[in-house]
């Protein structure tokens, strides 16, 4: 329907062809994860075994965001070629991500450690403590 749309109101650019193919490309392979992720299975007499997977939590939640925002963008970019900047969105989003749970206490757990290193062993707490006592001597 977008393409129709694109091409009856307006000509499309190689740029949004682009840009729409690489977003139906998002939207099929988070449809096709969430399908697989949601997929009950059963066991040899027919019983369920597992209801499937709930679909509110860790990936299966990035992929239905990845959805939701693919099919907003495909509405409003039959208005706007500007609506593309929106895609933007997701690599900003899995950067935030990945910086807040994986290199960040990573980092941080490295410079405990280096601290650790330089004040002794205790890290942080123990160099308070000393901190602390050292205060209430004086």
């Amino acid at each position: 329907m977008h393409l129709a749309l694109r091409l009856v109101l307006r000509s499309a650019s190689w740029r949004v062809k682009a840009a729409f193919t690489v977003s139906v490309a998002a939207s099929a392979a988070s449809y096709a994860f969430l399908h697989a992720a949601a997929r009950p299975s059963y066991g040899a007499q027919g019983e369920l075994l597992d209801g499937g997977g709930d679909l509110r939590k860790g990936l299966c939640d990035s992929a239905t965001d990845v959805l939701l925002l693919t099919a907003g963008i495909h509405v409003l970019s039959c208005f706007s070629d500007w609506a593309w900047l929106l895609a933007l969105l997701v690599p900003a989003v899995a950067m935030q991500w990945l910086w807040a749970n994986l290199l960040r206490p990573f980092l941080s757990a490295q410079g405990a450690g280096e601290e650790a290193h330089e004040h002794g062993v205790g890290g942080r707490r123990a160099r308070r403590e000393r901190d602390a006592k050292q205060k209430h001597r004086r």
